[in-house]
């Protein structure tokens, strides 16, 4: 159940937007590195490093949850996200499913911007408050039915909150954000391992 709950967290924080499918953009800038300190439930860091837009992109966990250590890096390639556990030496793939309906509903708008405020509205979302968080002055986004509060500048989560059951409640906030920064290659070629379509069941 808690690694369920951590994969679930992986995806929905990555909101993502589209002009198609082969060609969109994550980001308005073209590559970056934002690290977050995750507390709560979590507690750790959260690393996503990008390049081309967010067309290439990883997502590095190091926290524990409830004291159940979580190390892994995810290789979004696409719409399929590759994820490595290093601690475990084994990987498992499995598909964004919110980026494909996303895709799909909103091909075309080309504003990274605009495709947020549209995805998050699509989830029930609604700004309530604008607060500045470590410089940036955000909109306050909740989304209740995914007990969730982002703050959001620009592309960026400065700052989510997951406000549901209190066993899973935790926070994670921007420390560092590096923007049109050089990624080395190195960064997104996955180890070589083979990724099993992940099944919705995990196995210790």
């Amino acid at each position: 159940m808690k690694k369920i709950f951590i994969l679930v967290v992986t995806i929905t924080l990555l909101s993502l937007s589209a002009v198609t499918a082969n060609d969109f953009k994550v980001f308005k800038d073209k590559s970056g590195k934002l690290t977050y300190e995750v507390t709560g439930a979590r507690q750790g860091t959260v690393i996503i490093t990008f390049d081309d837009y967010g067309r290439k992109m990883t997502i590095e966990n190091n926290f524990s949850f409830n004291g159940t250590p979580n190390n892994s890096i995810s290789y979004v390639e696409g719409d399929t996200s590759y994820v490595y556990d290093n601690l475990k030496k084994t990987g498992y793939k499995l598909p964004y499913i919110e980026r494909t309906t996303y895709i799909n509903k909103y091909l075309g708008i080309g504003d990274p911007e605009l495709t947020y405020t549209e995805l998050y509205k699509s989830m029930g979302g609604k700004v309530i408050d604008r607060e500045r968080v470590n410089g940036k002055k955000c909109d306050v986004w909740e989304i209740k039915n995914r007990y969730a509060k982002i703050w959001l500048w620009k592309t960026y989560r400065i700052k989510e909150e997951y406000t549901g059951l209190k066993a899973f409640q935790s926070t994670e906030t921007m420390k560092t954000m590096q923007l049109n920064i050089e990624i080395p290659k190195e960064q997104f070629i996955k180890p070589d391992v083979k990724y099993n379509m992940f099944t919705g069941e995990f196995k210790n």
